[in-house]
């Protein structure tokens, strides 16, 4: 109910035109990162409403590159390795001596898809 809770909330945030509220990078690094969150553990339905969430909002920061010329979409990439980077299981597979790096294959692969 919490993660439902928290969905909920991401959707709202996504589809909020309030630009006074936040930055454009902020609501940015947000919506290209916390998705990827349910790619791990959860519902096919929650992962499939993150999945969708994702590519709407890819869907409108290549809009918004189009529009204002600036590279959004490459921002929303480097927000997202920063996020990847950061996150401990990644740390874990990368300092192993060998991994295929299932975990945070699992969370890349949602991001990834929703570029495609």
């Amino acid at each position: 109910e919490e993660r439902q809770a928290l969905l909920v909330s991401m959707a709202k945030l996504q589809k909020s035109t309030a630009t006074g509220r936040m930055r454009l990078v902020d609501r940015l690094r947000l919506c290209s990162t916390l998705p990827t969150l349910f790619a791990v553990g959860s519902s096919n339905q929650e992962i499939d409403s993150a999945q969708g969430m994702l590519k709407a909002s890819f869907a409108k920061v290549i809009q918004l590159t189009t529009r204002r010329g600036e590279p959004l979409l490459d921002i929303a990439v480097a927000c997202f390795l920063h996020f990847l980077s950061r996150l401990d299981i990644f740390r874990i597979e990368a300092s192993a001596s060998m991994s295929a790096f299932p975990s945070s294959s699992k969370i890349s692969s949602p991001f990834l898809e929703a570029l495609l």
